[in-house]
Parts: C-alpha cells; structure tokens; sequence
C-alpha cells in the first residue's frame, strides 16, 4: 500500500472494515496528502429506524420498506441488529478513516439493499463485462454466490 499511496494521487474504495487503512493513515500521516478520496461500503445511514422512512408530511412517494432494515451481522449477536459488519468489525478504525480529513463518500448497506440481484441480473451481469471494473465486479459477486447453497443467494441475501 505504502508504495502506491506515495506515488499518489490515489482513490481508496473499502470494502471491509477499516483497520488497515486507519494503521497506515496513523502510521503515515504524511501521505494522507496522496489520498484524493476514500469511498466506503459500510454501515447503516436509515438502519436505526425500524419504523420507517416516509415523514408525516412527504410530499413525495415513499417507500417505507426501504428503511429500517436490519444490519448484516448474520450471528448470535443480536444486541445491535442493524449493525453493519464493516464498521461493526472495528469501529475505531472506521472513526479514524472517517475523521481523517480525506474527503469520504460512504455507500452504506441500506443503499445496497435497493438492489435487487436476481438470477436474471446475475445472468445479464455476467454476458456484459465491458471494463475491469465490471470484470472485477462480477467476479466478487459471483464468489459470493458461490458459497451459497441452492438459489439461497438470490432470495436470502438480497430479497
């Protein structure tokens, strides 16, 4: 890491909890300068409010199942169920990422909720992977998919 965040400038996209990242931004304060932007897939923006989302007074359609959904910690823990695995792991590592003074864009785990991944999806996904990106993508969805038995993946995880 130190190699390519000294070169600079540079994008972090996390996609699990934030310990290393904040170690080596402690470790490193000096080369928080060669990080443009982080970008974190974690925790839970509307997750608190199991009641919903749609204020008394919208104006706009609502979706209040969008909101309120419980977290990703699939164990016995339930002290928290809304609680979000990638901040949840460590949350002082993820105050420290977040707090650094690099700019953050967080894309929390109630925004991925809103979409779906059925087999149809999946199938599209797979025949258009036009950039590395989608490359990449796909592939860590299909790991993911992999490891889940039956079609469980397609109603479980994302439904």
């Amino acid at each position: 890491m130190i190699e390519k965040v000294s070169a600079g400038p540079i994008t972090v996209f996390l996609t699990g909890a934030h310990t290393n990242l904040a170690i080596f931004l402690m470790q490193n304060p000096h080369l928080k300068k060669n990080v443009e932007h982080i970008y974190v897939m974690g925790g839970g923006v509307r997750s608190k409010n199991p009641t919903g989302c749609c204020p008394k007074n919208a104006t706009a359609p609502c979706q209040p199942q969008l909101c309120g959904d419980r977290g990703n910690l699939f164990t016995g823990y339930a002290g928290n169920p809304y609680a979000e695995f990638n901040i949840f792991g460590d949350p002082f590592a993820a105050y420290q990422v977040i707090h650094s003074g690099i700019p953050v864009t967080l894309v929390p785990l109630d925004a991925t909720n809103t979409i779906p991944i059925n087999r149809k999806f999946f199938m599209a996904f797979q025949k258009t992977q036009l950039t590395y990106e989608a490359q990449y993508c796909f592939l860590s969805l299909k790991m993911s998919r992999d490891t889940w038995f039956d079609d469980q993946f397609y109603t479980v995880i994302f439904f």
